[in-house]
């Protein structure tokens, strides 16, 4: 409530509700792309879609006339100031806050989750995703939402040989489990864990995109568009 998520000229520039152009420095006449506000379907308070392989999501973007965002964009959505002020570490700042975001929920026993039929992952997969925009503090200064925590994301990377890869990135509702911040080291003993800061680059289930099939119960994704910067 009386949160504008976009303005008139963004909608315009952007050609689609509920995105916003992203840019460096300052400078928005130099956009180059658009971003989801929220994760897919894009509205806000719908929970986020899940299940989707990396293929099936890039292809529910461009239906839409949209695409995958790249990790750039989307690390670039996550940490600038479109004031042009400095980087933050996370979306909604420097410090680690597990409870700003949908990332303080248990995840289970490591069996809890079975995928060996539809009717299993129905029965066993249940997801403690919220509403998009549920956690209105969980939010970049471009007006990103869910950036951490809720579910995590797919996006595309290109890969050093030049070909398109998949890249998920992100955190889910069940980080506080797994989380540590970016100046501590991996503990020794106990559970992995991993920094969720805005540039992490965790290269996660790392495929091709034309046959990238890795699917989640805690896995979405958010679409980007390109645009042609103002002169």
């Amino acid at each position: 409530k009386d949160v504008v998520l976009q303005t008139d000229e963004q909608r315009a520039r952007c050609g689609a509700p509920n995105m916003v152009p992203v840019y460096r420095h300052g400078d928005p006449k130099s956009a180059r792309y658009c971003i989801d506000l929220f994760e897919f379907p894009n509205k806000p308070c719908e929970l986020p879609f899940v299940w989707a392989a990396p293929t099936h999501a890039q292809t529910m973007c461009a239906i839409q006339g949209k695409r995958l965002c790249t990790q750039e964009e989307w690390s670039l959505a996550c940490r600038a100031d479109p004031a042009g002020g400095p980087d933050t570490t996370y979306a909604y700042g420097d410090d680690l806050d597990l409870d700003v975001c949908n990332t303080n929920k248990p995840r289970g026993p490591e069996n809890k989750c079975s995928t060996r039929s539809a009717e299993r992952a129905w029965a066993t997969c249940g997801t403690d995703t919220e509403p998009s925009g549920s956690f209105p503090k969980c939010r970049s200064r471009f007006g990103v939402y869910d950036q951490h925590g809720n579910v995590a994301e797919i996006m595309t990377r290109r890969d050093r040989d030049g070909s398109v890869v998949s890249q998920l990135k992100g955190s889910a509702f069940f980080y506080a489990e797994v989380a540590r911040k970016p100046t501590e080291p991996q503990a020794r003993t106990g559970p992995e864990t991993y920094p969720d800061q805005c540039n992490y680059d965790p290269r996660w289930h790392v495929e091709p995109i034309e046959r990238a099939w890795h699917v989640s119960y805690h896995l979405g994704f958010r679409c980007c568009k390109s645009i042609s910067p103002e002169k």
